[in-house]
């Protein structure tokens, strides 16, 4: 095995790992976010239509 592929595939394990951690952890607040979200894009498309 080459050991930089070994190291990159830790590497992005880790941040996979990181990833869904975080996602798991702010759950509430990324779904609270995405609901603003929409809500600013439709009284967009509501000006505009």
């Amino acid at each position: 095995m080459d050991v930089k592929l070994v190291a990159e595939a830790v590497l992005v394990m880790i941040a996979l790992a990181l990833i869904v951690w975080y996602v798991i952890t702010n759950y509430q607040g990324i779904v609270n976010a995405f609901k603003s979200w929409l809500e600013q894009i439709k009284w967009l498309i509501g000006l505009i239509g």
